[in-house]
């Protein structure tokens, strides 16, 4: 991921679900958006869940999730007080082959 001082932008290659942790050192509003999803460098939507929760394990156990495609506007928004969190995209209905996607999550 690349950080800046309040927000976090990942990008990789999605097969079934991946997720990347932050720490909020100030209590406030936290924002994801699942940005853009391309499969062989094209524009695609499958329908993926995106997610915010707490690390767990080897995991993500979401606390706040929404299901669709790309947007250009927060899919997820919601108070958090300071900790360790992490955000979380999952497949859900069979990718047919891996896509390439890009979050991001706004925090104070």
């Amino acid at each position: 991921c690349s950080r800046d001082w309040s927000s976090d932008v990942c990008s990789s290659d999605l097969r079934t679900s991946r997720f990347y942790s932050y720490t909020l050192t100030t209590s406030g509003t936290v924002s994801a958006l699942l940005a853009s999803v391309e499969r062989n460098g094209r524009p695609t939507s499958p329908p993926l869940e995106l997610g915010i929760g707490v690390p767990a394990g080897t995991g993500c156990a979401a606390l706040a999730v929404t299901y669709g495609g790309p947007t250009l506007v927060p899919q997820i928004k919601q108070d958090f007080s300071t900790g360790t969190y992490c955000v979380r995209i999952s497949d859900v209905d069979g990718l047919p082959q891996p896509a390439t996607f890009t979050i991001r999550v706004v925090h104070p």
